[in-house]
């Protein structure tokens, strides 16, 4: 058998000894929690206030976010500022599942080093652009944020907007354990962009839905970054738009053109996920990307799930959508970017070495916690492979598929068609 692996990491479980419910305010940056200066509140509506204010951004620093229990909800008074930092310290992570609402909209960053659990309940309201992630650090032009460290007189020079995705979100706790996003029977809406992030981490994604779609004009954009993510069952991943679709990448960005958008190492999109970037109306499918490092051989990418970014009912062109790694599955329910009135659009994948047929073999997921190889699954499948059915199936809904290959170490860029497999596809 074939073991795809990666470096050591370890995996913190976010397992609470016990659930001890409370929104409790850290110090040094004046943040109140119902109106006391480092205040805490264990039952009813949490409210938080105070903080420190740099131009359009507002900081807090928070000892325990944990709404089980008694805790109704948490509202963040939010009025006059753009961009709002929430910095958790404790150790055990964020469990969140009550609502969480702004009283004016903003973009809020949840910066939880130790963690973030999503649970049934738990949503965020009054929240047009929201980052998750378990980052250590907000970069700045004018300097950084830390989560733990920075006093409230070092804030000054951080009046404009964050460096985006991975030049702004940096650092993890170091140690034996390493940063879990876990989002469980959750649904969160936003209007603009989402991003959820587990630097050097785990995200995973049960039963569940993440939406940017945009009812009047063009989809929002999703993306997904850590060393490891995996998405299950009855779980979708939306961008869709009333005109062009939106944008949706789950491990990196389309040939890893975008220098901001972290890469995962192992990417496991599992049967019965759902991706949609497509047009609703009259516009262009968007972009969907399921993606693992080309340049980490220990790596690799599953794509079992349905990927669409068609074209809109009303006319224009289909999206694209990239399935790639070092090592890829690509057996994909459904892959569609085509397009009723306009220009079909792409499927694309890039692994090093790929045998096109209907081979079966075994995807066996790593279900210990605190394995210490700190990976997601393990497969039988050597070299990489995409099922002929998927690509006939493309082919017949207008799409185009493009293969590439890229030769390094032992692998030299082969396409191996399998054995009695039907040739005739060009």
């Amino acid at each position: 058998m074939k073991r795809v692996m990666l470096p050591l990491l370890l995996l913190a479980s976010l397992q609470a000894p016990a659930v001890r419910a409370e929104v409790k305010a850290g110090l040094g940056l004046g943040s109140r929690v119902n109106g006391v200066e480092g205040g805490s509140c264990k039952a009813g509506l949490c409210r938080i206030s105070g903080g420190s204010d740099a131009g359009r951004n507002r900081f807090h620093r928070l000892s325990r976010f944990d709404t089980r229990g008694a805790i109704q909800g948490v509202e963040i008074q939010s009025d006059g500022i753009r961009n709002l930092v929430l910095g958790v310290t404790a150790a055990e992570g964020s469990f969140i599942d009550k609502s969480v609402s702004l009283t004016a909209p903003a973009h809020l960053f949840l910066l939880s080093p130790g963690g973030i659990q999503l649970m049934p309940g738990g949503t965020f309201l009054q929240v047009p652009q929201l980052t998750l992630s378990t980052a250590t650090q907000l970069h700045f032009p004018g300097g950084i944020f830390d989560v733990f460290s920075t006093p409230k007189a070092d804030l000054s020079p951080l009046s404009g907007d964050p460096f985006s995705g991975r030049l702004g979100l940096r650092g993890a706790l170091t140690g034996e354990d390493r940063p879990w996003i876990r989002m469980d029977g959750i649904r969160i809406d936003v209007e603009e962009s989402l991003l959820v992030d587990a630097p050097q981490g785990r995200i995973d994604i049960t039963a569940s839905q993440l939406s940017a779609s945009n009812a009047d004009g063009d989809g929002g954009s999703i993306a997904l970054t850590a060393d490891l993510i995996k998405v299950g069952a009855d779980s979708q991943l939306l961008a869709t738009g009333q005109r062009n679709g939106g944008e949706v990448l789950v491990g990196g960005s389309w040939q890893n053109s975008d220098d901001t958008v972290r890469q995962a190492v192992q990417t496991w999109m599992q049967p019965g996920s759902l991706v949609d970037a497509s047009s609703t109306g009259e516009g262009k499918g968007g972009t969907v990307v399921i993606w693992s490092d080309l340049n980490n051989p220990s790596g690799g990418t599953v794509a079992e799930g349905t990927f669409l970014a068609t074209g809109g009912p009303l006319g224009g062109d289909g999206g694209r959508v990239e399935t790639s790694g070092a090592m890829l599955i690509a057996k994909p329910k459904r892959v569609d970017v085509s397009s009723v009135d306009g220009l079909a659009g792409e499927w694309l994948l890039d692994p090093f070495n790929i045998t096109i047929g209907n081979s079966t073999g075994n995807i066996g997921e790593v279900t210990d916690p605190s394995n210490t190889n700190g990976r997601l699954f393990e497969s039988s499948l050597s070299p990489s492979i995409v099922g002929i059915n998927e690509i006939l199936s493309a082919l017949g809904s207008s799409t185009d598929v493009r293969i590439l290959t890229s030769g390094t170490s032992s692998e030299g860029g082969n396409i191996t068609w399998e054995a009695g497999e039907n040739t005739n596809i060009c």
